[in-house]
């Protein structure tokens, strides 16, 4: 995986929320510039497509395109290049708040997480990349009017020390609302240490209070879900850490599948031996 931020020809970045402000006040950042801005800080991180689609009840496509084509010239976002081995078909750009945009942001919504764009620099391509595939499940569950809320870097248990879950989003099913909490594989770490040590704090949570509870989200149920780029990565998760022994209820979740096949045909449940597919038609 390589690329890294994309600047226009014509950048001339705000760096100051005086500037920004004085720009909101003499209307070049329009009210649904704005909506663009909080949208995206939501998001952290989404690609072009994802945005069009998380602005559609406000904006046509191209608008959308337009706007996020402007704002990065004064740098309120910042547009992506990631060539990614997983795809190597074309994918839409992915886009960040830029240095303007995040100021914007927290002058207005001081008490809410919003990314600093410097902190791309350490995260890297590979955390770009995670938030978009992300991202595609949060589009989709909300675009199927079955996701009732979402957290990212939510904390369990009142507990930060517990180590935050990604991603967790309330959905709608036919069981009832459900917490699914994605948590991502990450191939460049030593994801099987990482894993079972979060696995063993979230155990003697469920063991207390039969549930895995989570800040900010009403007390459902929660199902795990190991997020993986392929299956031959989730396969070899669950050789290597046995997700059917686990006390919670876990699912496996396939990215590659998410972009070809949808979302509702990309679980797996763990068993004994190995993976076997579960077609969430709720989702579809």
């Amino acid at each position: 995986m390589n690329g890294g931020k994309v600047h226009p020809k014509r950048y001339d970045p705000i760096t100051t929320t005086e500037e920004v402000i004085r720009m909101m006040k003499r209307r070049l950042l329009s009210e649904e510039d704005f909506q663009i801005l909080k949208v995206l800080g939501d998001a952290i991180c989404a690609n072009e497509n994802q945005m069009k689609r998380y602005m559609t009840s406000q904006l046509s496509y191209s608008k959308v395109t337009n706007r996020l084509n402007r704002m990065r010239e004064k740098g309120l976002v910042e547009r992506w290049l990631v060539k990614s081995d997983l795809h190597e078909e074309k994918h839409p750009a992915p886009f960040t708040l830029g240095i303007a945009g995040f100021k914007i942001l927290k002058h207005y919504y001081s008490h809410m997480f919003f990314m600093l764009p410097d902190k791309w620099e350490r995260l890297g391509l590979r955390t770009v990349q995670r938030y978009v595939a992300a991202n595609e499940i949060r589009c989709q569950l909300a675009e199927k009017m079955i996701l009732k809320n979402w957290k990212w870097n939510a904390v369990m248990n009142h507990n930060p020390m517990l180590t935050k879950l990604f991603g967790v989003g309330e959905v709608d099913t036919p069981q009832g609302v459900l917490n699914f909490a994605f948590e991502r594989v990450q191939t460049g770490r030593d994801f099987k240490r990482f894993l079972t040590n979060k696995f063993q704090m979230w155990k003697a949570v469920h063991e207390q209070y039969g549930n895995l509870p989570i800040n900010g989200l009403e007390k459902n149920p929660t199902v795990v879900v190991v997020f993986a780029s392929t299956l031959t990565l989730a396969e070899h998760v669950q050789k290597t850490l046995l997700l059917d022994l686990l006390p919670f209820h876990t699912l496996v979740c396939v990215e590659e599948d998410i972009w070809s096949r949808g979302i509702a045909n990309s679980f797996y449940a763990p068993k004994k031996g190995g993976l076997t597919p579960v077609r969430m038609s709720f989702m579809e």
